[in-house]
């Protein structure tokens, strides 16, 4: 699978690089992987400069983020009255609109900064209900800045790659610790910071008598 990837990336260039970040970004998760190869080995070559491909792919990051926030918020009421009816789902539901709440600009941001979490990251948003606005805006900042980043890492790590085999070993455990390293440390702060505090209002909740599927 992964070679006919790499093969179908190879044939179709930058065009394939932009398709699967946009399906990543739509909640396809660990695709864009060879994607990110293709895009460095494009940009060695010259045949597009680096600029430009960090470009093209945050404007994938833009299309499929923007879309998976779409779809759902518009089914947002019928998902919302469908979790209602499972105490588990509701209370996830209710969790995630008093996290936005309370740490919006920052989620969404930091959102565009994970692999491990950035392609559910647009459809949580959109479930949430977070407002256009706030969400173009730092889903193209947080995309930005990871795209530029992570290709300049891998330009980096390719000529080194290639220039000291001696330390390829020292790049697969950088790579791991960087990849899984930073979101485990995030989660037990998160943990640790939160023990005990105390929950926000409900930012979800509807008047009272009102139902939040309109049925």
């Amino acid at each position: 699978m992964s070679q006919a990837l790499l093969e179908w990336l190879h044939e179709y260039g930058a065009p394939a690089v932009f398709l699967l970040v946009v399906l990543e970004n739509m909640g396809i998760p660990w695709i864009t992987t060879p994607g990110y190869a293709v895009a460095a080995e494009i940009v060695r070559s010259g045949r597009m400069g680096f600029w430009s491909m960090v470009g093209l792919i945050t404007g994938g990051h833009m299309v499929g983020a923007t879309g998976a926030w779409a779809i759902m918020r518009a089914g947002e009421n019928r998902l919302s009255w469908f979790f209602q009816r499972n105490y588990h789902l509701d209370q996830a539901y209710r969790w995630l609109c008093r996290w936005y709440a309370r740490r919006g600009a920052m989620t969404l941001f930091g959102g565009r900064l994970f692999g491990q979490i950035r392609p559910w990251a647009s459809l949580a948003a959109g479930m949430a209900g977070v407002r256009a606005v706030p969400f173009l805006f730092w889903t193209a900042l947080g995309s930005f800045a990871y795209s530029a980043a992570l290709l300049f890492v891998w330009l980096a790590g390719v000529s080194l790659w290639a220039s000291a085999p001696h330390l390829r070993w020292l790049l697969i455990v950088a790579f791991f610790v960087f990849f899984f390293g930073l979101t485990i440390y995030f989660a037990v702060r998160h943990v640790r910071n939160n023990r005990g505090g105390q929950a926000p209002p409900d930012q979800c909740a509807l008047p009272e008598g009102e139902s939040r599927g309109g049925e």
